[in-house]
């Protein structure tokens, strides 16, 4: 019996739901959905990253992209969503987080699907 909707938590839970999945959505109410609404809001592109990817700084450079500062700061686009509402249209973020943008790569990389 196929499923319509399935629901799981985590990067294990988002590995079991990927096969046959016509798409995927991630939620990280902690803050990451939250940054990606108030950057995608002001005109931004999100390009998630690894909370602990040391390449984010790289990725950000060949992308001519703005990197999410880390620790959480309101001084400079980071994980604090207060942060992004200054960013203006045709930003591009990267923007590193150890559980929404983790778990979104890792789907990515099992799925030809869309993730959202």
């Amino acid at each position: 019996m196929g499923f319509a909707y399935r629901f799981d938590w985590g990067s294990a839970g988002a590995r079991a739901l990927v096969p046959g999945a016509g798409a995927v959505v991630v939620v990280d109410v902690l803050s990451f959905t939250t940054c990606v609404d108030v950057a995608v809001a002001a005109g931004a592109a999100v390009v998630p990253a690894r909370a602990h990817d040391t390449d984010a700084t790289e990725l950000a450079r060949r992308l001519g992209s703005v990197v999410a500062a880390r620790p959480r700061s309101l001084a400079a686009p980071s994980l604090s969503p207060s942060s992004l509402r200054r960013l203006t249209p045709g930003t591009r973020l990267v923007l590193p987080s150890p559980n929404g943008a983790t778990v979104a790569l890792a789907v990515a990389a099992l799925t030809s699907a869309p993730v959202f």
